[in-house]
């Protein structure tokens, strides 16, 4: 694991990455190395999935009488088709489509605009996140019918169809 770190650091620092928590004004980079090419498209395509209902599980969290209910009315994001709405009322499209940039945004602004820590906020996606969840009960609560499309490059890697069970 040390030895994981220090390599994702070097890789960062040669490519220009920051690599210092206190310089607030870029992400700390980091690395992450696979033992190949096929772990790390089935990653990628972990990551999406959880990228892609983070707004959801995230909802749950906020909408009703869940642990973070007290930012409802006042936690505003930009949709996808530029206006900023209220998170807890976005449409189940309007959650699903939005900017990557955006949904990454949102711990950290959570911190700053609502003095939400990460640890408080780890530990409520713990419970709402599709890792524990799952994308079944997600897909069933937001009436999600068709499944998840993945758009991948005409070369199609060797493992691309391993990822899909082929």
């Amino acid at each position: 694991m040390v030895a994981e770190i220090e390599a994702g650091q070097q890789i960062c620092e040669m490519l220009g990455y920051n690599l210092d928590p206190e310089v607030k004004s870029a992400p700390v980079g980091w690395g992450h190395i696979t033992c190949g090419g096929t772990v790390a498209n089935l990653e990628s395509v972990c990551l999406a999935r959880n990228l892609k209902f983070y707004p959801l599980a995230l909802r749950n969290a906020v909408k009703d009488f869940g642990p973070m209910s007290f930012i409802g009315d006042t936690f505003v994001v930009e949709t996808c088709r530029g206006p900023k709405k209220l998170f807890k009322d976005l449409s189940k499209w309007e959650l699903l489509n939005l900017k990557v940039d955006t949904v990454l945004e949102i711990p950290d602004r959570l911190s700053v605009k609502h003095g939400i820590s990460s640890k408080f906020l780890q530990e409520t996606m713990k419970k709402y996140g599709i890792q524990s969840v799952g994308l079944g009960p997600l897909e069933r609560q937001y009436d999600i019918d068709q499944p998840i499309q993945y758009m991948l490059c005409s070369t199609r890697h060797y493992s691309w169809p391993k990822s899909g069970g082929e």
